[in-house]
Formats: structure tokens, C-alpha cells, sequence
């Protein structure tokens, strides 16, 4: 004998708070996110930032191409002590230190152009080649994200996220 057929529901939800309630708190939320400036500041202080720190500190990750021979010789002439690698008066790794240095909108955050001062570090970024080879300098990248940089900017956004629906759904 097939089972009796009833009107009683097989599975039922209650939402609380109730869906209109919801809806207007996923409506906050989205107001919430349709700009990322917030996040972007806190990844380049908290996690961009120090990783160029430390790119300067360990000599480049990976490591930088040594000075060449013809570069020594000629600091050496001068009686000049080139010191740790692009850390020769320290300008570049403190300039590269400061947040304001930064553009940053809703959807990106990017270093347009290096100040006057430390205008070279875009040489050392980037690399020169120098006329048939002469006076060629290698790329000795300093702005230039680990691969637990990835992690940690993916923490930043993560624990945002977290704060505009704690925002949004209090308590």
C-alpha cells in the first residue's frame, strides 16, 4: 500500500531575522564594498610596504645581480664605498617606505612616478641597457611582491570583508 499523501510540508524554513530584514542588511553590505580604497591602503601599508623593506634588506628577492667589475673600480677611484647593495645613502629604501607615495583609488594601488630625489630607482627597477651594452645596469627589482605577499594582501581583504558584515549584521 503506497504512503499516505499529506498536506504537512516535508522541510521547512524559518528565517529570523526575517528575509525583508535581510535584504536590506545585503543591501547595506553592497554599498559597503563598491570600493576597495580602504583595503588597499591597509595591503600597501601592512604588506607591500615591508616586503620592499625586506626586498632591500635581503638584496633583492631573488637576489640581485652583483655590481659589475667596472663599477666597483670606478667607486673605488672616487674613494666612495658602495656599501650595501642600492643602499648606498639609503634614500631609495626610505622613500620607498612611505605610504604617500602610493596612488590609490576604489580598484588599484600603484606608485606613478618616483619623487626627484630617488628618481634612479627606476633605473635599478627596471634595468638600463646602456648604448651596444655599455653602461648597462641590470634590473634589480625592489617593488616586487613574494609569493606570501599574495597570503597576507588575501588576509587584509579578508578581514575587511569580515568588518562591513559585522558592520552590517550587528551582533
Amino acid at each position: 500500500m503506497p504512503a499516505a499523501v499529506t498536506a504537512q510540508p516535508v522541510l521547512e524554513y524559518t528565517f529570523k531575522p526575517s528575509l525583508k530584514i535581510v535584504a536590506a542588511h545585503v543591501d547595506k553590505l553592497g554599498l559597503d564594498i563598491r570600493s576597495f580604497k580602504e583595503p588597499l591602503k591597509r595591503c600597501v601599508k601592512q604588506v607591500v610596504i615591508p616586503s620592499i623593506r625586506a626586498n632591500f634588506d635581503a638584496g633583492g628577492r631573488p637576489g640581485w645581480a652583483p655590481y659589475a667589475d667596472s663599477t666597483v673600480e670606478f667607486h673605488e677611484m672616487l674613494g666612495e664605498d658602495l656599501g650595501e647593495m642600492l643602499i648606498k645613502t639609503g634614500a631609495l629604501r626610505q622613500g620607498m617606505s612611505y605610504q604617500n607615495l602610493w596612488t590609490i583609488t576604489k580598484e588599484e594601488a600603484y606608485i606613478a612616478d618616483l619623487p626627484p630625489n630617488i628618481w634612479y630607482g627606476k633605473v635599478h627597477q627596471g634595468g638600463y641597457g646602456g648604448k651596444s651594452g655599455a653602461g648597462a645596469i641590470p634590473a634589480r627589482p625592489f617593488v616586487l611582491l613574494q609569493d606570501s605577499d599574495e597570503k597576507a594582501i588575501g588576509d587584509v581583504f579578508d578581514r575587511w570583508l569580515l568588518e562591513r558584515i559585522e558592520a552590517a549584521w550587528p551582533g
